[in-house]
């Protein structure tokens, strides 16, 4: 399927960003992040911890996350 994400109706065909932070919630600590144009990802990453997560280990989680993406890439924003 070769559709962007849309919202009228919601989009129930595969996992967006928002499927990912809704089945993330429960959690304590999560992190929901997208490679692609925010309106037809390519990829989204969903990661969640039971508990709590020290800042700093967020932090550097996030700054692999940043790096993974690569360069020249049209990259979403962090959304949780």
């Amino acid at each position: 399927m070769n559709y962007p994400i849309h919202k009228a109706p919601s989009d129930y065909w595969r996992f967006t960003p928002e499927a990912f932070e809704s089945l993330l919630k429960p959690f304590g600590w999560c992190q929901v992040d997208f490679v692609g144009i925010s309106s037809f990802p390519h990829s989204v990453l969903g990661v969640a911890v039971k508990g709590r997560l020290s800042p700093d280990i967020a932090r550097r989680f996030e700054e692999e996350v940043q790096l993974g993406k690569g360069a020249g890439t049209e990259i979403g924003g962090k959304l949780s």
